[in-house]
C-alpha cells in the first residue's frame, strides 16, 4: 500500500448495501466491471463476481478481462479529502485525485513534432486476448504544445484527464466515477497463489503498487497535509492582524471623535471670549 491508502475493488456486498453514495449516482458503468468477490468454483475453477451494465452479477473466471473501477480506502479519510478538488454532483461531493488515461475516446495529432516528453511513464496491464500472462507494459506521457497530456499506444493516443471519485463516507472510501482501464484478476500460470481472496491476486498487487504510483498527485499526501496546515496557519495568523488592525481603525475612530469634540468645544470658547472682548 502507498501512503496509508489502499487500492482494492467494490464488493458484492457493498453494491448490494443502503449505501446512500451509489443508491444516488447508480451502481452500474458502461461495461462490466470486476468485484473482489469470489464465487462458486467451476468446473473445478475459481470464478469471480462480475458486475453487468445492466444491473446483474455475474460469474467469470479471473484470466478473463473485465473493467477496473478503483477503490480507494484511507484511513484518515478527513484529512485526506480536505487536500483534494471538491465538487458536487446530485448532491454527492465528488474529489479528484490524481490523473490517468482516458480510454473511452481515442485523440488525432497530426503534428507529433509538437509533442514533448515529460519523462513520466504510465504502467498498464497488456491488452486482451492474452489469458497466459499478465504483462504490465509502460508507456510515456507526452505534453502537447496547448498543454494537454496524452499517452500513445498501438497508433493510438489518448488524452490525460483528472481522476474523478465519489465520496462515501459511511464506508470510509472513494469509488471511481467510471471504469479506469481493463485488465484480468489473476493469471494462475503466473501466480499459484491466487485463492479467490483479492488480495493474493496480480491485479490487487498491481493496484497497490504501479497503478497508486501513476495515479497520485506530485506531492504525497503527507505534503499535502503539511502544506494544508502551513495555509491553515498562515490563514489564522492573517485573521489575527486583520483583527488587530480593525481594533487600530476602531480606536482611531475614537480618537478623531474625540478630536472632534475637542475642536467644536474650542471653537465655541472662542466665540464666547470673541463676544466678551466686543462688548468691552
Amino acid at each position: 500500500m502507498n501512503n496509508n491508502i489502499e487500492v482494492t475493488l467494490l464488493s458484492k456486498e457493498e453494491i448490494l448495501s443502503n449505501s446512500r453514495v451509489l443508491q444516488k449516482v447508480g451502481k452500474e458503468c458502461n461495461y462490466p466491471y470486476w468485484t473482489r468477490t469470489k464465487s462458486h468454483p467451476y468446473c473445478g475453477q475459481i470464478t469471480n463476481e462480475i458486475f453487468t451494465p445492466e444491473g446483474e452479477f455475474e460469474i467469470n473466471f479471473p484470466c478473463h478481462y473485465n473493467g477496473v473501477r478503483p477503490v480507494l480506502k484511507y484511513d484518515k479519510s478527513e484529512d485526506f479529502i480536505k487536500t483534494l478538488k471538491t465538487n458536487y454532483e446530485n448532491g454527492i461531493e465528488v474529489v479528484e485525485y490524481g490523473q490517468y488515461p482516458d480510454f473511452k475516446k481515442r485523440i488525432n495529432i497530426s503534428d507529433i513534432s509538437k509533442l514533448k516528453w515529460t519523462k513520466k511513464y504510465y504502467y498498464l496491464v497488456k491488452g486482451w486476448p492474452q489469458y497466459y500472462s499478465f504483462t504490465i507494459l509502460k508507456y510515456p506521457e507526452y505534453k502537447h504544445y496547448n498543454g494537454n497530456k496524452f499517452i500513445y499506444i498501438n497508433n493510438y493516443f489518448y488524452k490525460i484527464k483528472p481522476v474523478k471519485f465519489y465520496v462515501d463516507k459511511e464506508n470510509n472510501m472513494l469509488i471511481s466515477k467510471n471504469i479506469l482501464f481493463f485488465a484480468p484478476i489473476n493469471i494462475r500460470f503466473n501466480n499459484k497463489k491466487y485463492n479467490g481472496d483479492f488480495k493474493t491476486s496480480q491485479l490487487y498487487k498491481f493496484l497497490n503498487n504501479e497503478f497508486i504510483r501513476n495515479l497520485k498527485p506530485n506531492k504525497d499526501i503527507t505534503t499535502l497535509l503539511k502544506e494544508n496546515q502551513k495555509l491553515k496557519s498562515e490563514i489564522e495568523a492573517k485573521k489575527e492582524k486583520l483583527e488587530k488592525l480593525r481594533e487600530v481603525i476602531q480606536e482611531n475612530k475614537e480618537l478623531i471623535n474625540q478630536s472632534n469634540i475637542l475642536n467644536s468645544e474650542i471653537e465655541k470658547e472662542l466665540k464666547g471670549r470673541s463676544k466678551v472682548l466686543k462688548i468691552f
